[in-house]
């Protein structure tokens, strides 16, 4: 049976109607962050993210699987056509969308997807965020860049001078990124904000070991996410810095049917915390040092209607 299938890059916010991130704790409704109650000692903040302004991917490949497809490893790599998969999207050049001002990509009519049970869908995208965002802090947390290159209570997305626009996330771990690095710019009225990237290499970096495998429960199920490589067939990666794909595979909870009644699938990404704002307690003195707008947790899922 043919179908018509519609994809829906899906966020909780957009540019008219503010939703609050995960700073909620610390936001107003018009978005300001106050940090006054931490001040001096910022150490106390934890994983603080706000919903940015641009939320790039690029997205290469969406399916659905009859059943649980194997996980990659550094020896094995995913290849849909070998297991119970049917790729609805494919394109390896990839498509570039930007989640926070909400996108469609509509599918070519000829998609032919057997009737049936579905327990499993995946997803393969690029493991670089394209991020654009400005803040406002209140007039009592003037904000200082981590190399001290400006100031304000206003801070923007902008390139480092020396690192350009484009970081490893375990950048964050070396103490030099705090020292020296700054990829935003602030000032007491804004200033043209840039696209940010952050390449995500590890999911994080215990003593050095990075994790390249990480999980999450999101809408009506469980995802399971792998950073992997295209030039090996997407094998699980063993370091950082290598990884070039990102792919993640969703068990339902209840599976999806589809049948002659089922007119659209919608792939949603949920990034109302897609930034992490970068802090540091600067010493001495009651300022913020902002190192910048780094992307944060996201989650996808599939629905079939």
């Amino acid at each position: 049976m043919r179908y018509f299938i519609f994809f829906l890059g899906l966020i909780i916010f957009n540019t008219k109607l503010y939703a609050l991130g995960f700073c909620s704790a610390f936001e107003d409704s018009n978005g300001t962050l106050d940090f006054t109650s931490l001040l001096p000692d910022m150490s106390n903040l934890g994983d603080c993210q706000v919903a940015p302004d641009v939320y790039q991917i690029v997205l290469y490949d969406v399916g659905f699987c009859t059943s649980a497809p194997t996980a990659p490893s550094s020896s094995s790599g995913f290849d849909p056509s070998s297991e119970n998969c049917t790729s609805l999207f494919a394109n390896s050049s990839g498509v570039p969308l930007d989640l926070a001002v909400g996108v469609s990509l509509n599918m070519s009519p000829d998609i032919n997807i057997a009737n049936g049970t579905y327990t499993h869908g995946y997803v393969i995208m690029k493991n670089s965020f394209g991020i654009k965002a400005t803040k406002t802090f209140t007039e009592a947390n003037l904000i200082n860049t981590t190399n001290n290159a400006s100031s304000g209570n206003i801070c923007w997305s902008a390139s480092d001078p020396t690192q350009g626009s484009s970081y490893y996330s375990t950048d964050h771990d070396d103490p030099a990124f705090a020292a020296a690095y700054s990829f935003v710019e602030c000032g007491a009225t804004a200033g043209t904000a840039e696209i940010i990237t952050d390449n995500l290499d590890a999911f994080e970096v215990n003593e050095g070991i990075g994790v390249y495998t990480a999980s999450a429960e999101v809408t009506g199920g469980t995802m399971s996410a792998y950073l992997t490589q295209s030039t090996n067939g997407l094998r699980l990666v063993n370091a950082v810095r290598i990884a070039d794909r990102i792919l993640a595979f969703i068990a339902w909870t209840s599976p999806v049917t589809i049948s002659d009644q089922t007119s659209s699938i919608d792939l949603q990404f949920n990034v109302s915390g897609g930034s992490s704002l970068q802090i540091w307690s600067p010493s001495p003195g009651m300022t913020i040092n902002l190192g910048g707008f780094s992307s944060g947790p996201f989650s996808a899922t599939i629905v079939a209607n």
